[in-house]
Formats: structure tokens, sequence, C-alpha cells
């Protein structure tokens, strides 16, 4: 008769406990999230620009530069780009998409999130503001027409006293092979938000990947976007 001892039980006892309450929270979270509507109107400013590269200390020219400005409101979305529009690679990059996930990121943060499994919880502080750092990780495989690709994806979440997300860093490695032939690919992304009304808006955004269009191997392009919050119009009392 196989027996087991009381401190084995309760460590069973506390893993699950730790387990399920883990759980609730991430649910917790993405219920948090759903409920912003991203209904309200707002305005904001957004500079997308293109950083130097490793050991170059070369400012980014105008175009490399785009400057963009966005008003959202229950109607929808509208995106205004001041002066002459030149046909640059972030013009061409920058999409309808693009500038929703940046008013309005709690949807894209939902996604992310699905199929993630929380690691780690621990309190911490960023910017000299008390938070809780929960870490996520997930792996997948991938196969389609003869290609084999494994993914493996981290994300870091700092979560606010109030229980919404104020940072993150995002890493992703996907490995993929065909017959002899092996490529790797890494991309890293960190993101700043602030909670305005019922929108999470994209503060800050830096990524990090394989340049695609470079031209020497192993190259990496560096995307930094920032987005300045318009204070809201005021209304002037009446004067009877």
């Amino acid at each position: 008769m196989r027996t087991y001892s009381l401190r084995s039980m309760v460590g069973v006892v506390v893993l699950l406990s730790g387990l399920s309450v883990q759980a609730q929270d991430l649910s917790t979270l993405t219920a948090k999230l759903k409920n912003l509507r991203g209904k309200d109107a707002l305005r904001v400013a957004v500079l997308v620009e293109v950083g130097a590269a490793a050991g170059e200390t070369n400012k980014p020219s105008e175009s490399e530069k785009l400057y963009v400005s966005l008003a959202s409101d229950p109607n929808g979305l509208r995106l205004v780009v001041p002066g002459e529009v030149a046909d640059t690679r972030l013009f061409r990059e920058f999409s309808l998409f693009r500038a929703s996930e940046i008013v309005h990121c709690a949807p894209a943060l939902v996604r992310e999130l699905a199929g993630m499994e929380l690691v780690e919880s621990r309190p911490d502080s960023r910017e000299g503001v008390p938070c809780t750092r929960w870490h996520f990780q997930a792996d997948e495989k991938l196969s389609q027409s003869g290609v084999t690709a494994k993914v493996h994806k981290e994300v870091e979440i700092w979560i606010d006293t109030d229980g919404y997300p104020m940072a993150a860093s995002f890493k992703k490695q996907a490995e993929s092979r065909m017959l002899l032939f092996k490529m790797t690919r890494e991309s890293a992304r960190e993101q700043g938000y602030k909670r305005c009304g019922d929108h999470l808006v994209l503060v800050r955004d830096r990524t990090e990947e394989a340049d695609g269009d470079g031209k020497s191997r192993g190259a990496k392009r560096t995307v930094t976007t920032t987005t300045q919050i318009a204070a809201p119009p005021s209304h002037p009392q009446s004067r009877e």
C-alpha cells in the first residue's frame, strides 16, 4: 500500500491553489480589457521613426519619420497626415488597423494573451509606481506544405494597482525547417500604455526585428512609435 506524507499533500494543494489563482487573475485582466470599448472621443498625435542601427549615432532623417494625427469617436477613426504625403516605407507600412491599435490596444492585448500560460506573478515597481509583474510563456508547433516551425513566445506585463496594464514586453523566436534548410527569426517589442476614458492608448512602442529589406544578413530594424494624447477641448460656460 502506497502512503503519502502530509508535507507532499500540502505541497500539491498549494500548487493547485496557486494555479487556480493565476488563472483567475488572467480571466479578470481579460474581462477588464474587454470592458474597455474605445468609444469615447479621443485625439492623439503620433510620431513613428526608425532608430539607428547598432553602433550608429546618426539621427533618423525625415524620410525615416512619420507624423500622424488620429481622432477617434463613436462614429469611427479619422487619420490625418500633416503636410505633403511622402511615399516612404514607414507610410506604406502604417495602416488604419495599426492606427486603431494605437488609440485602443486592449483588443490586441487580449489576442496576444490567448493561449498563454502564466508562469510567474510577483510584486514590482516601474518608474517608481507600485505594480505587479506577470510573466507568460507559450510554445507552438506548426506544419504546412513540407515546412515545420516551432514558435516560442514570452510576454511580461506590468499591472497597476487598478488592475490595468501599464507596460509590456514581448519576445518571439520562430525556427522553421524545410528539408535541409533551417531559418530562425527573432523579434522583440516593448510597449507602454495609458488608460484614457474607455481607451487603452499605446503611448510607447519599440519594435526590433529582422529587416526583410536589409542588405546585410542578420540586419535588424528598430521602429519606435510615440503617442501624445491631446487635451480634451474645453467648453466655455454659456452666458445668459
